[in-house]
């Protein structure tokens, strides 16, 4: 068996030590990365991508489309493909939608579910669930992490997993805010509940399943990314809370998927933005984000 991984990030890299801990696999596992720095002695992705019967995308969602684009040629129509991208592309795209734009029905699934890379490289446990169409994938994809620290359950709710890790990452932003202003654990219940009725609402909205939203793609993967301190999200809740005594026109160095996610996520939806509350106040916070603890009272 032959295993690609595309990124040498944090998650990539913590996908490869996740597979090279499975006990006695004979699986060849190769990490590649357009910074060839990042992979010493690294081959050629022609070289290496044909020949693979999985490859995991860990690479930022802005870059799947483009990428997937100019893989094609490479691309053998039995591998199995799986993005841990989540996010939404620059063209407004869910991973889904990207991925299904590219690739043959039920050949791929997306990863999703509280994974903080900081956590599996220091040998803690992960979960995930694996959407994916197809029952024979699933299943061997359930082979290749059996055994392994990553547990996966089966989902075939592509639109609302996607949807999902969208939003978790965006959702963390408010929860590092809330702590930014010191709102309380009071606080962050209320928003939390409401956090759930509006994921719901949206998975929906995108043709989803709204229970997505209760699992691990949901909500476990909302918690773990909005109450640890590894979480780039939550870091820029708390830098745009800081904001609040300094100067209007002051703009934060923000960084994290839910950021950019957020500014796709708003062009995609335009007027029906004002439908969901939680996003509306989150879009005034960043455009104010002095004024970011009156924006929350409007929860209250």
């Amino acid at each position: 068996m032959s295993i690609l991984i595309i990124g040498a990030g944090e998650i990539g890299r913590a996908m490869e030590k996740i597979l090279k801990e499975k006990p006695d696999s004979s699986a060849q596992i190769f990490l590649w990365d357009k910074n060839q720095g990042k992979v010493p002695g690294q081959k050629p992705l022609e070289e290496i991508a044909s020949p693979a019967d999985f490859i995991f995308l860990c690479i930022p969602s802005f870059a799947v489309e483009e990428f997937l684009a100019t893989m094609k040629p490479l691309l053998n129509p039995e591998m199995i493909i799986i993005s841990l991208s989540k996010g939404i592309g620059d063209s407004g795209k869910t991973m889904a939608e990207i991925l299904g734009d590219n690739l043959s029905a039920g050949f791929f699934g997306l990863l999703c579910g509280p994974m903080l890379a900081e956590e599996i490289m220091l040998g803690k446990k992960a979960f995930a669930v694996l959407a994916i169409e197809n029952e024979k994938n699933y299943e061997k994809a359930a082979r290749l992490f059996s055994g392994t620290r990553l547990q996966i359950f089966q989902s075939s709710d592509i639109k609302g997993a996607a949807i999902a890790s969208v939003l978790k990452n965006i959702y963390s932003v408010l929860f590092g805010i809330c702590d930014g202003l010191n709102a309380g654990s009071n606080f962050k219940g209320r928003l939390l509940v409401e956090i759930l009725k509006e994921m719901k609402k949206i998975i929906l909205f995108f043709g989803g399943q709204p229970e997505t939203a209760e699992g691990l793609a949901g909500l476990g993967d909302f918690f773990a990314t909005a109450t640890s301190a590894y979480s780039k999200n939550y870091q820029s809740g708390l830098e745009i809370a800081n904001l609040k005594s300094k100067t209007q026109n002051l703009k934060p160095n923000l960084t994290g998927e839910g950021i950019m996610s957020f500014n796709n996520f708003k062009k995609r939806l335009g007027d029906e933005i004002n439908k969901f509350p939680l996003l509306k106040i989150l879009d005034k916070i960043l455009s104010d984000p002095a004024k970011a603890d009156l924006f929350l009272k409007e929860l209250a």
